[in-house]
């Protein structure tokens, strides 16, 4: 390969500094503080090549420390696969309409937590303010640490966005997780780790076998980008098209679903919403009978921590990457669909 197609800087990135572009780290930790409320410096963060790819840098520095770990009942299944992995011993913890139950946490002997407080994946309810600070103070009583899975923090289309748990945090107890696949597009792999200094200590004693993947082309040019203003820009109307969007979803759904019970969970943020839906059908027959149609939903079984049956079905839909057509298109197919023949 001809070295001089990369420039000097990027070639010592592939060579030398594991914590990523350094100018990108500073630009983060900035666009964090002002949209996030997150409280680091640029020497806190970690660049990574995707969500899994910090999460596996994350436990391998905490394995040593961590045999327990509290988990929501429902993760996403790349989450899931990787604790598997790591061989923790998982506590499921239930949820309520403002998160999970902190009294199942002191019951866990956990020593972290893994939570998506921001808009719980994948049923969509934030955790509430009572309940971050019953937490802070758990990990601070425990000496134990809060990740926080921050994955589409941004995108809050009823009022501000909520500030992370992070920025609660006085004690140094939370990781903070984030990832710019919903902002730009998932085949931009670039996520990051906010590491507490203790974490950040060990993540320089080499006491991990993590490798930096992530692209450092790709790394320069999102520094470029934020640098500019330009991905403020982006930001802004990217907020807008998704308010509209899942609006839009909103509207359709009252409108078409007339003869079917049905009942629409975690909206007001994020790129899905939920459907539960009382027609008679198991959450299998809903999936196909959708996609017979040509419509494409999601079952919600397949995100739990341990199989249970549940009262009445529940379907996953993602609008982010759906036109306006698209969407009340597919709300109409998905009431011919599951109405009664």
């Amino acid at each position: 390969m001809n070295r001089c197609l990369l420039p000097e800087n990027s070639r010592l990135l592939l060579y030398g500094d594991l914590q990523g572009d350094p100018e990108l780290r500073e630009e983060i930790a900035t666009y964090l503080h002002q949209i996030r409320g997150v409280r680091c410096s640029s020497e806190q963060i970690i660049i990574g090549a995707g969500t899994y790819h910090s999460l596996d840098l994350l436990f391998q520095l905490l394995k040593r420390d961590v045999s327990c770990m509290a988990v929501e009942k429902s993760v996403n299944n790349g989450v899931k696969a990787l604790l598997e992995q790591f061989r923790f011993d998982l506590h499921p913890l239930h949820l309520e309409s403002d998160g999970i139950r902190i009294e199942e946490v002191y019951n866990s002997k956990a020593q972290a937590v893994y939570v998506t407080p921001s808009h719980q994946f994948p049923f969509g309810m934030t955790l509430s303010v009572n309940k971050r600070i019953k937490l802070l103070n758990w990990a601070k009583e425990h000496n134990a640490y809060i990740i926080e899975n921050d994955y589409d923090g941004e995108f809050r289309y009823n009022g501000r966005p909520i500030p992370s748990l992070q920025s609660l945090d006085n004690d140094e107890r939370v990781v903070y997780v984030g990832t710019f696949s919903k902002v730009l597009t998932p085949s931009f792999r670039i996520s990051y780790l906010v590491l507490p200094h203790t974490l950040l200590e060990q993540f320089r004693l080499g006491r991990h076998s993590y490798d930096q993947l992530a692209s450092p082309i790709f790394q320069k040019t999102l520094q470029l980008f934020m640098q500019s203003g330009d991905f403020e820009r982006h930001m802004r109307k990217m907020r807008s098209l998704y308010h509209k969007k899942h609006d839009i979803l909103l509207q359709a759904i009252r409108h078409v679903f007339q003869d079917i019970n049905i009942d629409i969970i975690g909206t007001g943020s994020g790129l899905h919403i939920l459907l539960r839906v009382r027609n008679g059908m198991n959450e299998t027959q809903l999936v196909q009978t959708a996609k017979q149609k040509g419509v494409i939903v999601y079952p919600t079984s397949i995100y739990t921590l341990k199989q249970e049956l549940t009262a009445t079905p529940t379907v996953l839909l993602g609008f982010g990457g759906l036109s306006e057509m698209d969407i009340r298109t597919g709300i109409e197919l998905l009431n011919k669909a599951w109405s009664a023949e």
